[in-house]
């Protein structure tokens, strides 16, 4: 029974494995979006989202300011490691995104830059709401307003939605979507047609 355990825990310890792989920074959409070339490859595009985190829309308080924390953490041609959790509605990768070592999603929450979704679920999503925490106590990036809205509660024209929506912000103007041209970059490309 032993010998049986240790085979099946060999087999599929493999399949859980995340599998994670470099690339350069392209363009910074806003402070969760994000263009790559996988393997420094600029002729291969990919967009990639940032999980488990939501930042303000371009259009909101702290918007502008989010974004271009992200692209002092990210700048053009930096090299980073994509570690993939899934796709999104609009078949973004999702990701946690390191460079240097560092996951720069929890560091948009642990600045005050970022939310942490409620619809994150791994392991790291415990320790970010403890950043997020600890940010709002402090009144950093969009903890200094009485009130933040939160980004999901924003439509497309950047006013108050009374209706939360669970994807977010839905504004083609800043995130591009499946089958739409980058603004300043090549045409996105499904995840598939990597070899």
């Amino acid at each position: 029974m032993r010998e049986l355990l240790l085979v099946v825990t060999l087999v599929l310890l493999p399949l859980s494995a995340v599998w994670a792989w470099p690339a350069s920074v392209m363009n910074v959409y806003d402070a969760d979006t994000l263009t790559v070339a996988p393997c420094a490859d600029e002729e291969c595009p990919l967009f990639v989202r940032l999980y488990g985190i939501d930042a303000p829309a371009l259009t909101q308080n702290d918007g502008n300011d989010a974004r271009l924390f992200l692209a002092q953490l990210l700048p053009l041609k930096s090299q980073v490691e994509i570690i993939p959790m899934g796709l999104d509605a609009h078949g973004r990768v999702l990701a946690l995104v390191a460079r240097n070592g560092q996951v720069v999603n929890g560091r948009l929450v642990a600045e005050g830059h970022a939310w942490v979704e409620s619809t994150c679920r791994a392991m790291i999503c415990r320790k970010w709401l403890g950043l997020q925490k600890s940010a709002q106590q402090s009144a950093k990036g969009l903890w200094q307003e009485k009130e933040p809205k939160a980004p999901w509660l924003f439509d497309q024209k950047g006013t108050l939605s009374l209706e939360p929506s669970s994807q977010g912000a839905k504004n083609p103007e800043r995130r591009p979507e499946a089958g739409q041209k980058a603004k300043q970059g090549p045409q996105w490309l499904p995840l598939e047609s990597f070899p």
